[in-house]
């Protein structure tokens, strides 16, 4: 049996992996500017890791994340049916998101003792969670997120946020399709009369409840509105919102952080249902959608004040957003921004565009097959050095995309502006004759068939020799390779298709204003014979086989 792939998840291989190596050289050099330093923490965590800081109520802790057993730990779980007898660094689970990890790190390695400078970190990972595969998610998937550690003022909210938005830019989106959306949770002094007012919401409707929801409404009743019912939401439209419910110091918070942002030129919406996906969030939280994507939140974050405190570190404030890898890459391209996509993440595609104008300055990389191309040009002279001995034929794709530069370095470069030539002059014939095809589908073929094949030579030419970038695209009917052949000649096709000229041993020129060759009258015609006599005496020249008329003898 051959092996496969476990069910969502997929390999990063070739491009899609340079993507992801292309989005954490962006991340560094947005977030480093700004003090962040890359930090990684281990993909198996204690369970009570998450539980503590995610929340035992949400989806992720439920029924999303993977546990992890030793051979003998988990024939224990088998026998006994529970893993409760188990002790705690032996009930392990895989990182379902970044935050709580780098939590626990902060907290165990003392990295914000009392009085220090916060803790800036990013990371770049991989997480893990027991999702159904669906387009945008993945069973293992890969984020990029940033963790600040002791900052309470409402600057580094908006700090975190302006951040955020210019990743995004960094990656290729167009600002004006983002849409930030932004909302207070409230803190610990005036959430729990607001989430007593939401549990009563919801039990007061609980006929039109999920199960879920009701079950949520026992153990945190604000993860209601993230419900995926769309019958919950609209259930809870009209359940109490947070921003009524704040305390004065969260709503000064709040007013702080949206004036931070008006003054950066930062826009945004409020949302007062948005709640985000995990329990440890307070006050400020956010996420980012892009228009027309239709993947949903492509990144968000928070503030979480009390985290620290339930991972047994002293008080600290922390907030921090991430970014999804697979979801930024499927909203790219769903938006119509699959070019920026190439170019943003395929660095041997937008190196070529660096390199464009100045490839001397990259002779030794991305500029080497153009900068030796030129040389062999000069060096073929006007004659050549003559077939077999020039020494480009040793660099990559010479008899292809260089095949230009290998013509004028063994044939010169006459022969090879000859080449150039034939091109132009097939598309002068096609300007020339296209007026009098045969109907509209061959006149449009055949100038179809003849700017793919001017577009093909300016592209090889010019990308040779550094007037365009170099794309890789062969020369019609010189460069090697049977499938580049194979098209030109189809190309050539539909050109002498829309050709209206007979062949030549049918052709007879007519006089100027004649409109057709006179006939021999037929034996059996009745044509008295003063008519004919007359018509003889009248004009008694011949027709020549070239079409001139000749006195008659």
């Amino acid at each position: 049996m051959q092996a496969q792939k476990a069910e969502g998840t997929r390999d990063l291989i070739g491009a899609e992996m340079r993507a992801w190596q292309k989005m954490q050289q962006i991340a560094a050099g947005v977030f480093e500017p700004f003090g962040f330093k890359p930090i990684e923490t281990p993909a198996i965590e204690q369970v009570d890791v998450f539980v503590h800081g995610i929340g035992q109520s949400t989806d992720v802790v439920r029924k999303e994340m993977f546990r992890v057993f030793s051979g003998a730990n988990l024939e224990r779980v088998f026998t006994e049916g529970t893993d409760t007898k188990l002790k705690p660094k032996q009930r392990l689970a895989l990182r379902p998101e970044g935050t709580a990890g780098v939590v626990r790190a902060v907290v165990e390695n003392n990295l914000v003792p009392q009085g220090s400078m916060p803790f800036k970190a990013y990371y770049a990972e991989a997480m893990f969670r027991g999702e159904r595969p669906q387009k945008g998610r993945l069973r293992q998937f890969h984020q990029v997120g940033v963790e600040w550690l002791g900052a309470s003022d409402p600057a580094s909210d908006a700090e975190c946020i302006i951040m955020l938005m210019e990743f995004f830019k960094r990656l290729g989106f167009d600002p004006s399709k983002l849409h930030l959306y932004i909302n207070s949770m409230g803190d610990g002094e005036c959430r729990p009369a607001y989430r007593d007012k939401v549990r009563a919401y919801i039990l007061d409707h609980r006929d039109e409840m999920c199960e879920d929801c009701l079950e949520r409404a026992e153990i945190n009743p604000l993860r209601a509105f993230d419900c995926k019912n769309p019958h919950c939401h609209e259930v809870m439209a009209g359940a109490p919102l947070v921003n009524d419910h704040l305390c004065g110091d969260c709503a000064e918070h709040y007013a702080a952080v949206k004036r931070y942002l008006d003054e950066a030129g930062v826009s945004y919406t409020e949302d007062p249902t948005l709640v985000r996906g995990l329990d440890y969030y307070t006050r400020t939280v956010f996420e980012v959608e892009v228009e027309g994507a239709g993947v949903g939140a492509i990144g968000g974050g928070g503030r979480y004040d009390g985290l620290m405190e339930l991972e047994g570190g002293k008080p600290t404030p922390g907030i921090g957003f991430a970014v999804g890898f697979e979801r930024i890459a499927l909203a790219l391209a769903a938006t119509g921004f699959a070019g920026v996509l190439v170019l943003r993440f395929l660095p041997y595609a937008r190196n070529r565009f660096e390199a464009w104008g100045h490839v001397w300055n990259y002779a030794l990389t991305t500029g080497y097959s153009q900068t030796r191309s030129m040389m062999c040009i000069a060096s073929g002279g006007l004659f050549g050095l003559g077939p077999g001995k020039g020494w480009l034929k040793y660099v990559a794709a010479s008899d292809t995309d260089l095949v230009f530069a290998f013509v004028s370095e063994e044939w010169g470069l006459i022969m090879a502006v000859l080449m150039v030539a034939c091109i132009v002059i097939l598309a002068c014939f096609v300007v020339r004759s296209a007026p009098a095809g045969r109907s509209c589908f061959y006149t449009i073929g055949a100038c179809a068939a003849v700017t793919v094949m001017v577009t093909q030579t300016i592209l090889n030419v010019f990308g040779m020799a550094d007037f365009l970038p170099l794309t890789g695209v062969t020369f019609p009917f010189v460069s090697n390779g049977g499938s580049s052949m194979v098209c030109v000649w189809g190309l050539l096709a539909f050109i002498k298709a829309a050709d209206t000229r007979q062949n030549a041993s049918f052709a007879i020129r007519l006089p100027h204003g004649a409109q057709e060759l006179p006939q021999e009258p037929d034996a059996e015609d009745d044509i008295p014979d003063d008519a004919e006599a007359g018509a003889d005496a009248e004009d008694e020249s011949v027709w020549s086989p070239d079409g001139r008329k000749e006195a008659g003898r």
